[in-house]
């Protein structure tokens, strides 16, 4: 998997921010522990839908447009799709962080 910077890790979950402030360390350390726990929710709360289009579009880079093509749907799916797998891994990310 490719390593991402913090920020677009945050960008899966929502604003990064409140994560930051909460926890006093290092970027390295928060960034590999909010990488444990995106992953982990990743493969325990989202469809297997859900986790082929967050793969392909955060941690592939390709576009909303692009996923869509691959994978024959409407931009707008994929769109709704990864919103409604923010909002299921937001709140193990809080937990966990």
């Amino acid at each position: 998997m490719k390593k991402l910077p913090l920020n677009d890790y945050g960008e899966i979950i929502g604003s990064l921010q409140h994560y930051e402030q909460a926890c006093g360390v290092d970027d390295s350390r928060k960034r590999e522990r909010l990488l444990q726990v995106v992953n982990k929710a990743t493969q325990n709360e989202l469809t297997p839908r859900q986790q082929q289009m967050v793969q392909m579009h955060f941690f592939e880079g390709r576009s909303m447009a692009d996923v869509a093509r691959t994978l024959g749907v409407n931009k707008s799916t994929v769109s709704r799709v990864i919103k409604a797998a923010q909002r299921r891994i937001a709140p193990c990310v809080r937990y966990f962080m």
